[in-house]
């Protein structure tokens, strides 16, 4: 499995957000295994999860916010709103 970088889960998640933009939503939720699944297999033992989540919370803009976290801060059950437009 290819070690997805930080700048690559943003890459996806920056993607992700312009096109619900265009569709002119008001936000999305993002989940950090749906957006890990989109970069390459998940589940799997060299997952990068820590990296996607580190993406995630780095996009995050004032109005967004997280819906669901893992109890640990380290798990994958991460899920942020990010609001539309940007």
């Amino acid at each position: 499995m290819t070690a997805y970088t930080v700048e690559e889960f943003d890459s996806e998640l920056q993607f992700q957000l312009a096109a619900a933009g265009g569709r002119l939503l008001s936000y999305i939720n993002t989940n950090a295994v749906e957006l890990h699944r989109r970069l390459g297999s998940y589940p799997c033992p060299d997952h990068r999860i820590p990296n996607c989540r580190r993406a995630m919370h780095a996009a995050m803009r004032g109005a967004d916010e997280v819906r669901t976290a893992p109890p640990s801060g380290t798990g994958s059950s991460l899920t942020i709103r990010y609001r539309l437009p940007r």
